[in-house]
């Protein structure tokens, strides 16, 4: 999020950008990055302190409503992942048996478990239940989950 003046000559970044409001109505920035100094920005002159305060506040609603969203959009992110990772970013450990997806299809579903290898210098996907070649586009991975265990209290 950005904050302009009231002028239009100043673009801020809300989050290193610290507001303090005067009780003549003005509005100054300071930089967050350079703490130790003193020089600030008029960002805004309003007629009574009440409206600069009310427009202070209206800018800490909006910054805060747009970090739930950004955290938001991070759950959702992860959510839409869920522990997924994409080949182009990383490829399991040379013989880790893992979780693969599958461009295309194989059997009818898109998930197999999967052991990549490298052999003579090239990436190979082979079925880890019947040591087969895979010869679709394996296009992300996640490691295989832990074991179930049985609840001995049962």
């Amino acid at each position: 999020m950005r904050i302009i003046s009231q002028d239009g000559l100043f673009d801020l970044p809300y989050g290193e950008t610290m507001l303090q409001g005067f009780y003549d109505g003005k509005i100054v920035a300071f930089s967050l990055n350079d703490l130790s100094s003193n020089n600030f920005i008029t960002m805004a002159k309003y007629s009574t302190n009440e409206k600069a305060k009310k427009v202070m506040e209206m800018c800490r609603e909006k910054y805060l409503s747009r970090m739930e969203l950004d955290e938001l959009a991070e759950e959702v992110g992860e959510l839409a992942n869920q522990g997924w990772i994409p080949c182009s970013e990383r490829l399991p450990e040379d013989g880790q048996t893992v979780l693969a997806y599958i461009g295309g299809r194989h059997n009818s579903c898109n998930y197999l478990c999967a052991c990549h290898t490298v052999e003579e210098y090239t990436d190979r996907w082979r079925n880890a239940r019947t040591g087969f070649a895979i010869l679709c586009e394996v296009i992300a991975w996640m490691p295989l989950p832990e074991p179930y265990k049985e609840d001995k209290d049962e």
